[in-house]
């Protein structure tokens, strides 16, 4: 990620919170978007999150969230970045 870069965290399970736990660490800039353990990300939502902080360059997403047995919308969510020119990590 570019040093100017801002990373969107999708966080709807255990793993989605140990990416911002790691970020943070890691002196990486970024946002959540949470989402409940038992909810599907809300991509409607999620849209309007980017559109509110166009300094976002990059979107972290766990696919399967085993804890939950969650399996997200990776196609979705990437719809979502690729208008916008976002990196995508799912």
């Amino acid at each position: 990620m570019p040093d100017n870069g801002k990373l969107l965290i999708v966080e709807n399970g255990v793993y989605g919170e140990r990416m911002a736990q790691i970020a943070s660490r890691m002196g990486i800039s970024f946002t959540i978007a949470r989402h409940g353990w038992t909810s599907p990300v809300d991509t409607a939502s999620l849209a309007s999150q980017l559109d509110r902080e166009p300094t976002l360059s990059h979107v972290a997403v766990v696919h399967h969230e085993t804890t939950t047995g969650r399996l997200n919308d990776l196609a979705g969510i990437q719809r979502l970045c690729a208008p916008e020119s976002l990196r995508f990590f799912g």
